[in-house]
């Protein structure tokens, strides 16, 4: 064997690597220079020079928030004080502290730390419920102790009280976020937003306002062995109507045991409570208490047309006929199972929330997914409420820095957006018959449709408006004219102050 040439060869080979070698780090570095270069600026609204959210590349990350401002907390906390259970539930909407191989919480962990990182900054949530939260927040503004710096509040509850005193600021007026992006959602700027001044928002990354959504449930089994049509089908051409889901529900109901009564051992078409879920459907059916005029005025609505009374006349109707079978408000609030086992395949619709969804994974017989009916097919929208434990976010009127705040919000709810919801998706369907593409549509169409209402927002104590069909409900004596007209001009003078502050605080 020739040494020399061997040797020879071998330097070839080595020089000719560390030749390539060089030409791919300067080709990188190229590349990574000019795409440096010829990145487009973007403004505080994260939009391009050259116009639109994204530009004219079609490959643009919608959730992204590079037109964010630069901060670095030092690793200091960014403290957020929420509503919620105090026995830990409440804070695993927000936090998790590890990692443990199931889509919902991993997702949540990884949104915090990737927030965390970029800002160089600890979230710290301090979860309160019932009149802790509201004491918690009134001694921490009077005492001007700049404790916390981002409010997340039960509305019915908290909101008057917050707005009254005048411990909250503009949303409006924050400059670091940008309120139409799809992370925020738009009804409750629609309806919260008078003069300028809006002191409430909800964003994706308020998880209790996701899972606290009223909606239906129905049992495709049942559905298929009593050969009713493709609900799906009839959501997606408007023809979900409530005559639709009163034709299709009430020949469900059959007395199987034969004891000459409804009960336990029976087959309904519907399930329902005649409490909290008659005003639940009342808001699908895009009924509200009030709405702002063409001045921001809050005009009460409830007795605009006929349609309250109609509402009422039928929710009465369907509870006494026995056609339904009536859920128990506390078992509900306890999250108690129904009697009837969903795997019995005996209740074709449910009404529901989504934070049950849980529970109904384990379920062996199928389900649908879908809102509630609207209340003719000319409603321009399905429509949904959010119970008062799915929260509203608030800024402390004391925080020196709003842009901060804006900013990490913003970040927070984007990236909720981008993982935790499409987690939270995979996570509530992960069952095994429930894996379909129209469930996950039919989600995205209930949580779209999420009513805020002025009226809930800022109820008023003892006879309360948007507490009306409950109470006639319970009370079956009273006509909706008569008590409307009993409470009116209490209502009005309610609102009007509510007004009044408004006008105060707004533009």
């Amino acid at each position: 064997m020739n040494t020399a040439k061997t040797k020879n060869l071998f330097s070839f080979v080595l020089v000719l690597i560390s030749l390539l070698v060089c030409f791919a780090v300067v080709f990188a570095l190229w590349g990574c220079s000019g795409k440096t270069e010829n990145a487009k600026e973007t403004d505080a609204k994260g939009n391009t020079e050259n116009g639109g959210e994204n530009g004219d590349d079609d490959n643009a990350d919608p959730f992204d928030t590079g037109y964010l401002p630069a901060y670095d907390l030092k690793g200091k906390d960014f403290k957020i004080i929420a509503y919620g259970k105090e026995d830990g539930t409440g804070l695993s909407y927000y936090w998790t502290d590890c990692e443990i191989g199931e889509s919902l919480n991993d997702s949540m962990y990884r949104r915090n730390g990737k927030i965390e990182d970029r800002f160089n900054l600890r979230l710290n949530f301090h979860i309160l419920g019932d009149t802790n939260l509201i004491n918690h927040i009134n001694k921490s503004i009077q005492s001007n102790d700049r404790e916390y710096d981002l409010f997340v509040i039960h509305p019915a509850q908290y909101a008057q009280s917050l707005l009254l005193n005048g411990y909250t600021l503009n949303w409006n007026s924050v400059k670091s976020i940008n309120l139409d992006k799809p992370w925020w959602n738009q009804n409750i700027r629609e309806l919260l937003e008078l003069g300028g001044y809006l002191p409430f928002v909800v964003s994706d990354f308020v998880f209790p306002s996701i899972i606290h959504t009223f909606m239906m449930v129905y049992n495709k089994q049942l559905q298929a062995d009593l050969g009713v049509e493709n609900i799906y089908n009839l959501v997606d051409t408007g023809k979900w109507t409530w005559d639709k889901f009163y034709e299709i529900m009430k020949p469900v109901t059959i007395d199987l045991d034969g004891d000459g009564k409804m009960g336990t051992g029976d087959q309904y078409g519907f399930a329902a409570n005649s409490v909290f879920h008659v005003t639940a459907m009342a808001y699908g059916a895009g009924i509200k208490a009030i709405e702002l005029d063409k001045n921001d005025y809050p005009e009460i609505v409830l007795y605009k047309n006929e349609k309250s009374v109609e509402f009422l006349d039928m929710m009465r109707e369907l509870f006494a006929s026995k056609t339904i079978y009536e859920k128990d408000v506390n078992e509900i609030n306890a999250g108690t199972l129904n009697p009837i086992s969903w795997d019995e395949n005996r209740i074709l619709f449910e009404t529901t929330w989504l934070m049950k969804m849980p529970e109904m994974r384990n379920a062996n017989s199928d389900y649908g997914i879908v809102p509630f009916p609207k209340w003719d097919e000319t409603q321009a929208q399905y429509h949904t409420f959010t119970d008062g434990r799915g929260s509203v976010l608030a800024l402390p009127i004391y925080h020196d820095d709003v842009e901060l705040v804006g900013t990490v919000v913003e970040a927070l709810s984007a990236e909720s957006k981008r993982t935790v919801l499409p987690a939270y998706f995979e996570n509530t369907l992960n069952a095994k018959f429930a894996r379909d593409e129209d469930s996950i549509r039919m989600l995205q169409i209930i949580l779209d449709g999420r009513v805020f209402d002025f009226g809930y927002m800022y109820r008023n104590s003892g006879e309360a408006i948007t507490n009306i069909f409950q109470t006639l409900m319970a009370s079956k004596n009273k006509g909706f004219a008569s008590y409307y007209e009993s409470q009116y001009e209490l209502w009005r003078a309610h609102f009007d102050s509510i007004y009044e502050k408004y006008r105060e605080f707004g533009n």
